[in-house]
């Protein structure tokens, strides 16, 4: 059903923002340590 998409569709989006935050946080972590 409709929900059940929608559902699945933000878990994927909030693990790729998470991949992303913890990303870039490497690279500040990085950047700071040059």
């Amino acid at each position: 059903d409709k929900n059940g998409e929608i559902d699945h569709h933000r878990e994927q989006y909030e693990n790729l923002k998470w991949t992303l935050e913890r990303k870039l946080e490497e690279l500040d972590g990085t950047a700071a340590g040059v």
